[in-house]
């Protein structure tokens, strides 16, 4: 027989205790994983007041941020490229708006975050250093709900509920930036400029039986950056004139149809296809003429970069419980890669008086498209033995395939728990993941010109193995504590060569970068209370992370720092109900200056024409560590609830007093003719290294009206 209860949350049961086997948090298995609600993302103070799932992982020990402000997500000594972003179980490769200030996960649209860093799950495979799940609202089969929300920087809104009361359902999420809003604010007296991005998730659910549920989901995200300048001027009897423009446009789209089944008590299935692609473009193009009475010339160019990668797959994921004591899933998957590194189109005409037909040159640069096959199958088991021991153990067997070569990576990953009396336990843990695909970027920002590429012949797989142990308590109602401690090796590290630009095309790209090793170790504590009417964490993470090519192309050989070896992060959040009706949130955040590379002293030297030429001096990667960067954010949350619905007033300040993180530093040279006698002809040159901090960011309130049903 099969009985569906409808449950009210909230609800005790006073004679009973219901023990679950917990997948995520303290109470988990596995070490390292945390899942966030909506409730718990909406109330962090973040900028502009946009509540963002990255920005509030960015508080969890382990992580950084790389760029203040920005939503860029470094874990444990790895890359921004090394984590697996998922929504709906799909994977998305720029998951970021405004060239990284924000997410493309609208909260409104989310049902729950699961964070993983260190103990991964044998049934994710892709990426070195974390994975990030996100699954969307699957909408109320009975009731309609939705939520219409008017802030400082942006409008959302959303609505889920029954199409057929019982069997089918909806979900439907928006969200775009006021442009009238940011226009004035980017417009300047030489030129016009205007960005924008808008968000747009939509989910079908149908329940055929209760032994059959259809979802189909679909995402669109895109980011446009629009730039106009034009100007005229006379000179004697000739008249000038010259515009341009450029457009930026870049974003992800996604569909995916998953399909649930149901064998019986004890086994079910997932069977998700899905496509989704990502695609940046940079459209430019320039003008200009001169006109007198005698002479009259004018030329025009055009330009077009593309860059994209496209996924299309299938995946099947299986839940089976044979015992009460065991929990297995098993599964395969099979995606297949299309990547278009990089396309580049120019065109220049010119046309004089003397003349009339149009002189056009064009020129044509395309990087051959690359295809990558990847295949993984996989098995896991959540398992206790006797009272207080608890066991998952798995294993993640992945190939890929690309430019006729193919690649074998075996990924074990094993977990072990042990409680004691007290509420004291002990947790230990490996797991080893590889990387088939990497991100080639020339700054700090998430840019449409970032390109995907992924392994070659010579650029074998990055590959991860991190060990860990800790221990936890929650012994105390409310509370929960936790110290962890990893050591993780990387081999296959890619970085860019010494003498090499970061920001050199598609087509050379394996030979400007080179593979090394990366070491990460360090201590993270977590003390968290989760009820009452004041909740919050405070974290600490203490970490070192050095990188080595010993091949001697970067450093000489020799071990250096980590960009963002940050050897300190403390963060602090507490949300306190101050009545049925006002909540106040805070949060403090302190990290270690990151490394960055400068120049020590200026350098004279001659060219093969005999010039003297002033330049820099560095003495090695990664030589300089900034000063630390630490803001307080606030923000007040008002509710008014009626009998239709409820308001929220939230009004927030980010970085209250101001502080000036750097953002990132410009150095050059500065100096003056000397008057130095050689002969007849007084020459010399005297420079002097500058070096100018750039911040960002200061004391930006925000303010946002919500109203829900």
């Amino acid at each position: 027989m099969t009985l569906n209860i409808s449950l009210t949350p909230g609800v005790q049961l006073e004679a009973s205790t219901v023990v679950g086997r917990a997948q995520t948090g303290v109470h988990a298995t596995r070490s390292g994983s945390v899942e966030l609600s909506k409730a718990q993302i909406k109330s962090t103070p973040v900028l502009f007041g946009e509540a963002d799932v990255l920005k509030t992982i960015q508080l969890l020990p382990g992580v950084q941020s790389g760029a203040d402000g920005f939503a860029g997500i470094f874990v444990r000594g790895g890359g921004d490229d090394e984590n697996l972003f998922l929504l709906d179980g799909v994977p998305l490769y720029n998951p970021a708006h405004a060239f990284g200030l924000f997410s493309v996960f609208t909260p409104d649209a989310v049902k729950k975050t699961t964070f993983y860093k260190s103990d991964f799950p044998a049934r994710f495979a892709g990426r070195a250093s974390s994975i990030i799940d996100v699954r969307t609202v699957d909408g109320d089969m009975n009731v309609l709900h939705g939520s219409v929300s008017a802030g400082l920087l942006s409008d959302k809104f959303h609505i889920d509920g029954p199409i057929v009361k019982g069997k089918t359902s909806f979900s439907l999420t928006g969200r775009a930036v006021h442009t009238f809003f940011l226009a004035p604010l980017l417009k300047t007296k030489e030129s016009e400029r205007n960005y924008y991005f808008y968000d747009i998730n939509a989910k079908l659910s149908h329940k055929f039986s209760d032994k059959d549920r259809v979802y189909f989901g679909i995402y669109s995200g895109k980011d446009y950056y629009k730039q106009y300048s034009s100007s005229d001027w006379t000179e004697g009897k000739t008249h000038f004139t010259s515009d341009s423009n450029s457009n930026l446009l870049w974003g992800n789209s996604m569909a995916s149809f998953r399909w649930n089944h149901v064998f019986g008590s004890r086994l079910f299935s997932n069977t998700t296809v899905f496509v989704n692609k990502y695609d940046g473009r940079t459209i430019s193009g320039s003008s200009s003429a001169s006109e007198s009475e005698d002479e009259y010339s004018s030329t025009t160019s055009d330009y077009l970069y593309t860059t994209g990668v496209t996924d299309s797959g299938i995946k099947m994921d299986f839940d089976w419980a044979p015992i009460p004591r065991h929990s297995v899933r098993f599964g395969v998957s099979a995606i297949r890669h299309l990547f278009r590194p990089e396309s580049i189109l120019t065109e220049l005409q010119a046309k004089d008086k003397s003349s009339p037909a149009v002189d056009t040159t064009k020129s044509e640069n395309l990087v051959s498209d690359f295809v990558g096959g990847e295949f993984g199958v996989y098995a896991e088991d959540d398992f206790t033995i006797g009272t207080r021991m608890r066991v998952a153990a798995g294993l993640h067997m992945a190939v890929f395939t690309t430019q006729g070569k193919t690649y074998y990576r075996p990924q074990p990953r094993i977990s072990l728990r042990y409680d004691f009396d007290g509420g004291y336990s002990l947790k230990a843990g490996y797991s080893r993941m590889s990387q088939y695909i990497h991100r080639l970027s020339s700054s700090v920002l998430t840019m449409p010109s970032d390109n995907w590429v992924p392994i070659t012949s010579k650029i074998r797989p990055l590959t991860s193995d991190q060990f860990n142990i800790g221990a936890l308590w929650t012994g105390q109602p409310a509370w929960e504590c936790s110290l962890e401690g990893f050591y993780k090796v990387s081999d296959a590290v890619l970085d860019v060569r010494d003498g090499a630009s970061a920001g050199t095309g598609a087509s050379d790209w394996d030979r400007n970068v080179s593979l090394g090793e990366g070491l990460s170790y360090g201590a993270e504590l977590l003390v968290r209370k989760t009820e009452g009417k004041t909740t919050g964490w405070l974290a600490y993470t203490l970490s070192r992370t050095t990188r080595v090519f010993p091949d001697g192309s970067i450093n000489n050989g020799k071990p250096f720092p980590f960009r963002y070896d940050r050897r300190h992060v403390i963060t602090l959040c507490v949300d306190n109900k101050l009545s049925d009706k006002v909540s106040l949130t805070a949060s403090w955040h302190f990290a270690s200056g990151q490394m960055v590379t400068v120049p020590t002293r200026v350098v004279s030297s001659y060219d093969v024409n005999g010039t003297d030429r002033m330049g820099f001096y560095i003495p090695a990667r990664n030589n300089y560590r900034l000063e630390p960067d630490h803001r307080l954010d606030l923000s007040i949350s008002i509710v008014n609830r009626k009998k239709r619905g409820t308001g929220t007033w939230n009004i927030g300040v980010y970085n209250v007093y101001a502080h000036k993180n750097t953002l990132s530093l410009d150095y050059g040279l500065k100096g003056d003719l000397i008057g130095v006698q050689y002969g007849d002809e007084a020459y010399g040159y005297y420079a002097r290294l500058e070096i100018n901090r750039l911040s960002a960011l200061l004391f930006i309130p925000s303010f946002s009206y919500t109203y829900s049903f």
